[in-house]
């Protein structure tokens, strides 16, 4: 089963101060992923987050912030934010696969 949630304006607030940090996209995934594997019964242990661009800088941003809730993050086009590695404070290490 695949979900395709899309950023408010087409756009995903990654972490980055150009980006509208008043929306708060990582909660949003968070309580998608919740809802998702309760309606569905899906397990959680099969979670991947994937994006391309701005797609895959807010994958980065969620595999750095709910490290627990991804086995793993790949990116496309998307080096990862200094926002967001400056505050990268997994709880665990988690596979990533990059195309850059």
């Amino acid at each position: 089963m695949g979900v395709f949630p899309h950023g408010v304006d087409r756009q995903w607030s990654d972490g980055r101060s150009t980006t509208n940090q008043k929306i708060n996209d990582v909660m949003f995934i968070e309580t998608l992923i919740k809802q998702v594997t309760k309606e569905y019964q899906l397990n959680s242990n099969k979670v991947f987050a994937v994006g391309i661009s701005n797609g895959g800088l807010v994958a980065q941003r969620l595999g750095c912030e709910i490290t627990t809730s991804f086995r793993a993050i790949a990116t496309i086009a998307a080096t990862m934010a200094d926002n967001t590695l400056k505050k990268c404070k997994s709880s665990r290490a988690i596979s990533m696969f990059t195309i850059h």
